[in-house]
């Protein structure tokens, strides 16, 4: 009995002397790191439940088309226009989140005044941030050339430098799809400088 009663003393012993030694290590982790090791855990489970989680690894290539109206206002005509685009692009994530890419821009005006037709290129620098199991945010800085024809001015084809910024959130039903849509705004400056600001939707798989 009393060899058992050593054996419990030992246990409690031990037993204490680990609990102490726990609560001494969490006391020791700041709450700074308490914060991101919580956030850390929240991202593994967000790629862990696929969709947005699947997306934005390194060596995808997405393939994307995006639709845009946008009201703007250019120098040639001297007039706010509302334009409509399309915008096919290809982006590649050369480490997790982070894109580079290139597109094409084909666009016409609507409304009243002269009728515009524009043929543009763009690279783009993205960095994508899940933020749901399905919901990612994908903000992307881009700059190109734009080339403009305003049929009824004579002599208004015009190259314009494009530089602005294009921020869709992106719903991701299942893998390797995902619809999306956000706010634009673009500067050209050249022989038709002016400013656009609008809405785009797009749509777009990756592999």
């Amino acid at each position: 009995m009393v060899r058992n009663i050593r054996w419990a003393a030992v246990a409690v012993v031990l037993g204490t002397a680990s609990l102490a030694a726990a609560q001494e290590e969490s006391k020791s982790e700041s709450p700074i790191d308490q914060v991101d090791d919580k956030m850390g855990e929240k991202v593994d489970t967000v790629k862990a439940g696929g969709g947005a989680g699947n997306f934005g690894r390194a060596d995808q290539l997405v393939i994307t088309g995006a639709f845009d109206m946008r009201l703007g206002y250019r120098t040639v005509g001297e007039a706010d226009k509302f334009y409509i685009q399309l915008a096919p692009s290809g982006d590649y994530f050369i480490q997790d989140n982070i894109s580079i890419g290139a597109g094409l821009t084909l666009g016409t005006t609507i409304g009243d005044g002269p009728d515009d037709t524009e043929l543009g290129a763009n690279v783009s620098l993205g960095y994508n941030m899940p933020v749901a199991e399905t919901l990612s945010f994908w903000p992307k800085a881009r700059s190109g050339i734009i080339h403009q024809d305003t049929s009824s001015i004579e002599g208004a084809d015009t190259t314009a430098f494009q530089i602005g910024i294009y921020a869709p959130v992106l719903f991701h039903p299942t893998n390797h799809f995902f619809v999306g849509a956000g706010p634009n705004i673009d500067f050209f400056l050249g022989d038709n400088s002016g400013v656009d600001l609008g809405l785009s939707t797009v749509i777009g798989g990756y592999f």
